[in-house]
């Protein structure tokens, strides 16, 4: 294979075969007289086929300079492995990019292994019966939610009341449809709307065991810090993870993922587990849904910040920037010219927005509290998953009281059994039993920047309908905090939408029926 993607252009793709080798031989920039880096590769790297290796070895032992550990990457499949599993794993924030499963669109087929075998978890033998059941449980009754919930949608939210794009390119009702092909493609986009909807209230029903996959693509320094934090953990499950990352990288970045495993790695390890390990105590507390400004500037204090910010880009060092004096008037102007200079969400307000901060405090289900996981620019501040605040109720499930009677039911027994576990397993371990519908709660922290990144992304119509509640309730609170400030977020979508996905289901249906051959 060529070892690069061209040979006589100045941007090009390193390709060695190994990839620790495209690690060492990007290091070289820094101490290569070379102009040519494709030069240094076959003066240093061609003929030998440790090199890479070697000059990791090197490095790590005579100067311990782990930054070059982020030169080399690897793209790592972890199956079947608990959303307790990922969930830590995902908390790493910097150097690692995940994709799971996504239990909103892929639907849990019955059958075994469906949830964490209790051999795996590290909870006591005696309870792993009870375990079995609570597991087994749960998952019955997200079967018969996700079948109630489809009836349910279609009979609360019928087609016909629904416009889709006809052939002449207006939006009519399903019934004025004319175009057999349309006709086709709303049907399909309806129906998908509805399983999406349905998977959204079933998701609800899933214990934080339930078995899942990730496809993991990062740095090696970024790698190392994961093994560390699952050997951390204290969860049985988590450190067979890490040793089966550690085996696998061990082939590919041989000498660099030592780190995890050495006397520092070892270190950390004992530190975190302390850290972690920390009292913490629990209060029950029914809550709902939502959201709420802890801490934040006064309007007139942040727009000081951001005007200090602005008058030092203008003056230079020259001239100190006045921090006491002088009106926000221009700060404000600012503010509203770059509110209107926005055509839509995927265009950022500027960095000086980063400077006004918020301290906040949400309540949400598990599955909504995981979307808040996503967003690396937040803060988030949590306590170990339990059931003492109470859960959500889907919309299909309250419309049916043998349902909802069943679901109550669940939820207090696997609350039951959390209750007994804790003293003996310890929160961490207990938290496998806990279903996605018991209310989470939060503290986290975020600037304007990523407050109007986060309204506007998840207030869109195909997001899940909690975290949009919440989007729409964070934009209201900075309003009332800071109204000027808020013009920034100009985005977000406060319409309600009964079946979110059908505006995206369309679009899929339209560029899908583009691309089908048409019978001659």
């Amino acid at each position: 294979m060529d070892e690069f993607s061209n040979n006589d252009r100045d941007i090009f793709i390193v390709r060695t075969r190994k990839m620790i080798d495209r690690g060492a031989l990007m290091s070289r920039y820094s101490r290569t007289t070379e102009l040519d880096i494709r030069n240094v590769y076959r003066k240093e790297f061609a003929d030998s086929e440790t090199r890479g290796e070697e000059f990791y070895r090197r490095v790590f032992l005579e100067y311990g300079d782990e930054s070059v550990a982020e030169l080399v990457t690897a793209q790592v499949a972890i199956q079947n492995v608990s959303n307790l599993c990922t969930w830590t794993m995902e908390e790493k924030r910097i150097g690692l990019s995940f994709l799971e499963k996504s239990s909103r669109y892929v639907e849990y087929q019955e059958g075994s292994r469906l949830y964490l075998e209790p051999s795996r978890s590290g909870l006591p033998e005696w309870s792993w019966k009870e375990y079995g059941a609570i597991c087994d449980e749960l998952f019955r009754l997200y079967r018969k939610v996700l079948s109630n919930a489809v009836s349910y949608y279609m009979e609360a939210y019928p087609m016909e009341g629904f416009s889709f794009p006809d052939a002449d390119g207006n939006q009519k009702l399903f019934g004025s449809l004319k175009d057999e092909k349309k006709i086709s493609s709303a049907r399909k986009a309806y129906d998908r709307a509805v399983r999406a909807r349905a998977l959204d209230d079933a998701r609800f029903c899933l214990p934080f065991s339930t078995l899942t996959n990730a496809g993991v693509s990062g740095n090696g320094r970024a790698f190392i810090d994961l093994i560390m934090k699952l050997n951390a953990s204290g969860l049985p499950e988590l450190r067979k993870v890490a040793e089966g990352l550690f085996t696998e990288l061990k082939l590919e970045l041989p000498n660099l993922i030592d780190n995890a495993v050495n006397r520092h790695g070892r270190e950390t390890e004992a530190y975190s587990l302390a850290r972690d390990s920390l009292d913490m105590s629990f209060s029950e507390l029914s809550e709902v849904s939502g959201v709420k400004i802890l801490k934040c500037d006064s309007e007139s204090e942040a727009l000081a910040r951001m005007r200090i910010a602005l008058q030092f880009l203008s003056s230079g060092t020259e001239s100190t920037p006045d921090a006491t004096g002088g009106g926000n008037e221009d700060v404000i102007s600012y503010i509203n010219r770059s509110s209107e200079i926005r055509q839509n969400r995927r265009q950022k307000p500027g960095r000086v927005f980063e400077i006004p901060e918020y301290l906040c405090a949400a309540t949400c289900s598990l599955g909504t509290l995981r979307d808040f996981q996503r967003h690396r620019m937040m803060t988030v501040i949590k306590r170990p998953v339990n059931p003492l605040s109470g859960y959500i109720l889907p919309e299909s499930v309250h419309a049916s009281q043998e349902l909802m009677n069943d679901y109550r039911s669940t939820m207090e027994r696997s609350k039951a059994f959390w209750r007994k576990l804790l003293p003996e397993a310890g929160a961490v371990k207990a938290q496998y039993a806990i279903p996605f519908a018991f209310y989470q709660k939060i503290v986290f922290k975020l600037n304007l920047r990523e407050l109007t990144y986060f309204t506007e992304l998840r207030s869109g119509s195909a997001a899940h309908f909690e975290i949009r509640k919440i989007a729409i309730q964070l934009l209201e609170e900075l309003r009332k905090y800071q109204p000027n400030l808020s013009k920034i977020v100009r985005f977000v979508d406060a319409a309600d939408y009964p079946l979110g996905r059908l505006g995206a289901e369309v679009r899929k249906e339209d560029r899908l029926s583009s691309l089908r051959k048409t019978p001659d």
